[in-house]
């Protein structure tokens, strides 16, 4: 499966553009080996779980976000950067939503 590929590439450290520039890999494809890197690199530690899910039950817009950005801070350094360049790219994969079907709205 090429989701396993990609996902094995990004653990030895070889960068998501080389695949998008380089083969034609579907966006699902991409997706899903996302996935599988960030459950393999355990982007969050196991300590932040119960933060996590306490922000799930959260309503208030600003309780949230003071929330969000307090997991965000107890983030290592790679962690963090980690994350941000997951969400970079998830933004991108948004802008051309109108190409590759993916808006960003979830739907049940």
């Amino acid at each position: 499966m090429m989701s396993e590929q990609l996902m094995r590439n990004m653990v030895d450290g070889v960068p998501l553009e080389v695949w998008l520039t380089r083969h034609h890999v579907p966006v699902f494809d991409m997706c899903q080996a996302i996935k599988l890197y960030l459950m393999k690199v355990r982007l969050f530690p196991p300590m932040l779980y119960p933060f996590i899910e306490g922000v799930q039950a959260l309503t208030d817009p600003s309780e949230i976000t003071e929330n969000v950005t307090m997991i965000l801070m107890l983030l290592e350094p790679t962690r963090f950067y980690t994350l941000k360049r997951v969400v970079e790219f998830f933004g991108r994969v948004v802008e051309h939503s109108a190409t590759n079907h993916m808006n960003g709205r979830f739907e049940e």
